[in-house]
């Protein structure tokens, strides 16, 4: 017969055990689910289910509060610059809609010094 251990693995690489055999698989795998949704907990970096054969089955990764809310503020600068970005564009490519076609490529402007730019075979 399988047995499951539930372990919590601290900051410092520690582990814990958190629930042994005589805890069903179902309720331990059920905890571990939950934190893998909640994500934040104040002790452990990671809650993990093993089974005795089988190694982990599950791992919750998982962050301080702290680390967490850090995080989001993160994302939320992220998300703000990829926004202010968008609109940039946005801006450009309705003034580039505006501007009318003459059909013509712009021109090149000349380079500076004597003999650049000018084609032939080097002579």
């Amino acid at each position: 017969m399988r047995m499951f251990l539930t372990i919590g693995v601290k900051p410092n690489g520690r582990a814990e055990m958190l629930a042994g055999p005589e805890v069903p698989y179902a309720e331990q795998r059920k905890a571990v689910k939950d934190l893998q949704v909640k994500g934040v907990h104040p002790k452990f970096n990671s809650v993990e289910l093993w089974a005795s054969g089988g190694g982990r089955i599950i791992q919750a990764r998982l962050q301080t509060a702290a680390q967490k809310e850090a995080n989001e503020k993160r994302r939320a600068a992220k998300l703000e610059a990829a926004e202010k970005i968008m609109a940039a564009a946005k801006v450009a490519e309705a003034t580039e809609a505006e501007a009318p076609d003459k059909g013509e490529p712009a021109p090149v402007p000349p380079t500076g010094g004597e003999g650049e730019g000018e084609t032939g075979t080097g002579e």
